[in-house]
């Protein structure tokens, strides 16, 4: 009885160590939270991000730091490596995130805020709304796509928002579909 004990003892104690998991616990610059990575998401996160810095900065760009301690646990990680880049990328010195802005494809540059060239299109297509019409838009296809641009290189909003009207105008519908001056 007691072999069976023994051998019941030890199947469990492997069958619990192959659950275990390397998990890296990396803190950058010392603030929460801690991001939970498996070791080759951490190294290919950790890769992006220099190879990232080195094309905006140069090769003498230089990350954040940042604090790593490896530990086993039953939970794997939680993060994949675009996580770990960009929170380093984010918190690099010269760096910054922005929005790229592309009108039928063609690449205008960048604004540190597309949420808010997004809003102040809306706000001018609301107040030139002619009388009668009934619905207002951009004459083309605007994107916008995250990038990481270095520090102050981004265009603002303003000078932005003429480029996209002057590429795309603004055009204006009455209810039969029929244009209107705007």
């Amino acid at each position: 009885m007691k072999r069976k004990a023994l051998i019941l003892s030890a199947a469990l104690l492997f069958w619990l160590l192959c659950q275990l998991s390397p998990v890296y616990r990396v803190r950058i610059g010392g603030e929460s939270p801690t991001l939970c990575l498996s070791p080759a998401a951490f190294r290919e996160g950790l890769a992006c991000a220099g190879d990232t810095a080195a094309e905006l900065l140069g090769p003498e760009a230089a990350l954040p730091a940042f604090s790593r301690s490896l530990r086993l646990g039953l939970r794997p990680a939680r993060q994949d490596a675009a996580v770990l880049s960009d929170a380093l990328l984010r918190a690099a010195e010269g760096i910054d995130a922005a929005d790229c802005v592309r009108v039928n494809g063609e690449t205008l540059g960048a604004v540190r805020n597309g949420a808010a060239l997004l809003e102040a299109l809306r706000a001018l297509i609301r107040e030139g709304l002619p009388e009668g019409a009934a619905v207002g838009n951009l004459g083309g296809t605007l994107e916008l796509s995250p990038v990481y641009t270095r520090a102050g290189t981004e265009i603002a909003e303003a000078d932005m928002l003429r480029t996209v009207t002057a590429l795309a105008p603004v055009f204006y519908l009455d209810a039969e579909g029929r244009a209107l001056a705007g």
